[in-house]
């Protein structure tokens, strides 16, 4: 889910465009450079980021970006980026923004991260087959059952991911898969015993590829941590980002992010009270 807290404001449900509404407005329109331009990470990852039928960027990540950027006066550039790739140019400067990314130590050398943040737990998915088959509560009750875990190349399914992968055992266990769709077809044809993604994107692949009958989620949550929008920091300041965050809340307040979070199926439901556990 998101949410979208702001210098500690809180957000219940969507208010309607008032005069704090409009007063927000006009902090978020700073005199950035007129050729202001900020390159975005671009993948098929539904509903977050996806391609229009006209071939255009979409998704609610890519929409709340675009939007948002645009109040601070600076022109979207979308780059298709594989994960793990992407990450490389974020550090190098040549990628500004990264959506979905858990902010670790690492990640805060090399980068800047929003307040504005995905609620949406990361979940393991199984073949219906095998529901009720295994009892899994840790990362390491997966390799000592033996089974094999897919993850999409280079992410960070969760925060005690990158621990869990310094025991060979677990790694042994681990395919990194480049797409989605791949990581379902091999779970499907059981060359994978189970795939960790966020429970969204899981749940709209899987409607829209016709296996939501036949892949299951498991109670098995890998991240309960937010994950955020991040700025290269050899490209995008501190104020910038604060800026991004202020926009954000205005979209908020006048009812844009309801209009991009419904045209996905989200609707407000997607919004949870940050002020609250």
């Amino acid at each position: 889910m998101w949410m979208f807290p702001i210098d500690g404001l809180g957000c219940r449900g969507l208010s309607v465009w008032g005069m704090a509404g409009m007063a927000l407005a006009m902090m978020v329109s700073p005199a950035f450079a007129a050729d202001c331009v900020m390159s975005v990470r671009m993948d098929e990852d539904p509903p977050y980021l996806t391609r229009l039928s006209d071939g255009s960027p979409g998704g609610v990540n890519a929409e709340v970006t675009r939007e948002a950027l645009r109040r601070m006066g600076c022109r979207t550039e979308f780059r298709a980026l594989p994960f793990s790739r992407s990450l490389k140019e974020l550090q190098e400067g040549g990628l500004d923004v990264v959506a979905d990314l858990f902010a670790t130590p690492e990640r805060e050398s090399y980068a800047l991260f929003s307040q504005t943040r995905n609620q949406v737990p990361n979940r393991l998915f199984i073949r219906a087959a095998d529901a009720g088959r295994w009892d899994i509560r840790a990362f390491s009750d997966l390799p000592r059952l033996g089974i094999k875990l897919g993850v999409e190349t280079g992410s960070l399914v969760g925060p005690d991911f990158g621990k869990a992968s310094d025991d060979p055992q677990f790694r042994a266990i681990v395919t990194p898969v480049r797409s989605h769709d791949s990581l379902w077809r091999m779970l499907q044809a059981g060359r994978l015993d189970a795939v960790i993604m966020d429970e969204q994107t899981a749940r709209w692949e899987l409607a829209h590829l016709g296996r939501d009958g036949s892949i299951v989620g498991t109670g098995f949550v890998a991240a309960a941590a937010p994950a955020f929008f991040a700025f290269s920091r050899a490209r995008v300041t501190p104020d910038q980002v604060r800026h991004f965050d202020q926009a954000v809340e205005a979209m908020r307040k006048d009812g844009t992010l309801s209009a991009i979070l419904s045209n996905y199926g989200l609707g407000g439901a997607a919004l949870i009270d940050v002020s609250g556990d």
